[in-house]
């Protein structure tokens, strides 16, 4: 049996009349999920990224504590120049 596009059978799928089937390279399969140490890397990823969050959190707040402290200064600095003036 010859085929019709003198390419060894290799045309696509669309051209025989049959529909379009898009590759799709993926060695690990349909049925296998993430391996046994999988876990372990997305748990210790996850805690990296927790701890950076953290970190990120308190910076901000103690940011913010810095500015309020700066301010409730300046306000007595002015208050007691007018006082003092």
């Amino acid at each position: 049996a010859a085929s019709q596009g003198g390419d060894g059978g290799n045309e696509p799928a669309q051209s025989r009349g049959g529909p379009k089937v898009e590759k799709v390279d993926n060695p690990y399969g349909s049925t296998a999920g993430a391996g046994s140490g999988e876990f372990h890397v997305y748990r210790h990823a996850r805690a990296r990224e927790m701890a950076r969050w953290k970190t990120l959190d308190k910076e901000e707040k103690d940011r913010i504590r810095q500015e309020e402290f700066e301010k409730k200064v300046q306000a007595s600095k002015m208050e007691e120049d007018q006082r003092t003036a």
